[in-house]
């Protein structure tokens, strides 16, 4: 998954591969997971886990020029100060359970999550 920040809304987006006799269930478990997020939050060890990846990839993403310039383009576009990238990691190091809470009972919501299916998959209505 990954987020495409936009002018007048961002996107949270996925995507996934499955066979064709697997696509009912696939978004059901997706659904499913998507209510326990809005619902229960996720666990301390989950939010540990998270942050350790996303502060622990973020310098892989400075591995050459094109990427440099892209990450200072999407800096500029969404209004962040020149030092976001030296206070990123603190930021996101900085996230705990509550703000995880209360974001998921705002953005995870089942029944606006929308699917779109390629493939001929059966048992779809």
């Amino acid at each position: 998954s990954f987020l495409a920040s936009r002018q007048y809304g961002d996107l949270l987006m996925g995507q996934v591969a499955t066979a064709n006799n697997t696509v009912v269930e696939t978004i059901d478990v997706i659904t499913e997971e998507w209510r326990k997020i809005a619902d229960q939050g996720v666990t301390q060890a989950e939010l540990d886990a998270a942050k350790k990846y996303l502060t622990g990839a973020y310098p892989l993403r400075f591995d050459g020029n094109g990427p440099i310039a892209n990450i200072l383009a999407g800096m500029q576009f969404q209004g962040l100060s020149p030092d976001y990238i030296q206070t990123r990691n603190d930021r996101v190091n900085a996230v705990t359970m509550m703000d995880i809470q209360r974001v998921a009972q705002s953005l995870f919501q089942p029944e606006k999550l929308r699917f779109i299916v390629v493939g001929q998959p059966g048992g779809l209505e």
